[in-house]
């Protein structure tokens, strides 16, 4: 196999074109396929269809401070699929004991028990409006949803809400949409810091991103945003708004989340994985394996 690497002017690319770099040159003299390997969705148009011989590599940051794991950041990882960005429509190996422990550790899992702070507020964790997952929707539409996410919640509690948009859609422009959306509500606020402060976390709403597994790890409820029709991970989804109010009386219907960080691991990577010398030779066999 001959990897491609699409769209390298993303971030982690410098480290990425070099293992691929020399995996090809130790391939060179042999017969191939090309299989592409992207860090950005943007490749894969819909996310829901598989695009042949691709590999997508998608870097996660630690973009939360968390001061309930005595301000030990998560470190950054590699959230790695075949064909297509949804999990739900690709395979991997399963992995070792080892691994398990690895990545419990890098997320500061000590155990798998719900932590819930009735005090928290209800944070709504918003994807880049013009980004790939929302771009197919009309901005008025993404609007409307949001507006009716937002009153199903008051209807059974008037915990402060928090809305936190996108990093790249803070700036005087794209901000104008949440202050529209704020303006309805009293409880309803705009969160631009630069990282979220995870104590003050009571449940979540998000969608399809890969910072689900921060708050999963920190016990967190999570509630699906609902703003496309496909949902990556729904294992850990709450979808009964009625039991907002009392989370912590009614644990025992939240999802299992042992049960959901342990299916994912096999698509996580760490920096160490990356920087193993057989890292692409196991993972071009995986994906010859299950495609």
């Amino acid at each position: 196999m001959f990897l491609n690497l699409v769209n390298p002017n993303v971030i982690r690319r410098d480290k990425l074109k070099k293992i691929i770099n020399k995996y090809n040159m130790d391939k060179a003299n042999k017969p191939h396929n090309i299989i592409n390997i992207t860090l950005d969705g943007a490749y894969c148009k819909k996310y829901n269809n598989s695009k042949t011989d691709c590999i997508f590599i998608n870097y996660c940051r630690d973009n939360y401070k968390n001061k309930i794991i005595d301000n030990n950041n998560i470190e950054h990882f590699y959230f790695i699929t075949f064909n297509t960005m949804n999990p739900q429509l690709t395979m991997m190996r399963n992995i070792t004991e080892n691994k398990i422990n690895t990545l419990n550790d890098m997320f500061h899992i000590t155990d798998f028990n719900y932590k819930i702070n009735n005090n928290g507020h209800i944070y709504i964790i918003m994807n880049n409006l013009y980004g790939n997952f929302l771009s197919d929707f009309k901005i008025d539409d993404i609007k409307i949803k949001l507006i009716n996410i937002i009153k199903n919640i008051n209807k059974y509690t008037n915990k402060t809400i928090y809305i936190r948009p996108h990093l790249k859609d803070i700036d005087d422009i794209r901000i104008q949409f949440y202050r529209d959306i704020k303006r309805l509500f009293k409880n309803v606020h705009i969160d631009t810091a630069k990282k979220i402060n995870m104590e003050n976390v009571y449940c979540v709403f998000i969608q399809n991103t890969k910072f689900i597994f921060h708050f999963a790890s920190l016990g967190i409820p999570i509630y699906n945003l609902n703003l496309v029709d496909y949902n990556y991970f729904p294992e850990i989804c709450i979808n009964d708004f009625s039991i907002i109010d009392n989370l912590n009386d009614n644990i025992i219907l939240l999802p299992d989340i042992k049960d959901f960080m342990y299916k994912y691991y096999k698509f996580i990577y760490t920096e160490q994985d990356l920087e193993h010398p057989e890292f692409l030779n196991k993972l071009v066999n995986d994906y010859k394996s299950f495609v």
